[in-house]
């Protein structure tokens, strides 16, 4: 009976965490909307924007961070090579520049919905820590 449990506990594991990504997701647009002081009707209108947005914005360091996390152990370990320092370098100034042009984009794309003040700090709600999305309490040591 252990056995099977653990079969089934494994064997569900991947969709855990397609879950859990889409929940982070659809949490951070639901702080960003409760938090932006906007009515109903601009709500709807700049949710699937909110989606598409963080959707493309995490698209654009894919390689990055795939090759991140593939070295993840040379790079804890100082055993990086510079080849491999190299094409994480160009991944990740890569990854930035797409980054920045998605959010380009999607600044004229929000200021459709919003103003330029909201649409400012829009920006500025998509860009807080995981722990105020959540509405976690920082401990003393937690400061940076």
């Amino acid at each position: 009976m252990r056995k099977i449990i653990i079969i089934l506990a494994l064997a569900l594991c991947p969709f855990a965490t397609v879950c859990l990504a889409q929940s982070n997701r659809d949490a951070r647009v639901n702080y960003v909307l409760k938090n932006l002081g906007i009515n109903s009707d601009t709500q709807k209108k700049l949710r699937p924007l909110l989606e598409a947005y963080l959707k493309e914005k995490k698209a654009a360091s894919d390689d990055y961070n795939a090759l991140k996390s593939k070295l993840k152990s040379n790079i804890s370990s100082q055993t990086l090579t510079n080849d491999q320092a190299t094409k994480l370098l160009s991944l990740k100034w890569a990854a930035e520049s797409k980054e920045t042009a998605v959010k380009k984009k999607y600044t004229t794309e929000f200021c459709t919905v919003l103003s330029a003040k909201k649409t400012y700090k829009c920006f500025d709600l998509l860009n807080d820590k995981k722990s105020k999305v959540q509405g976690k309490q920082k401990d003393a040591d937690d400061e940076d």
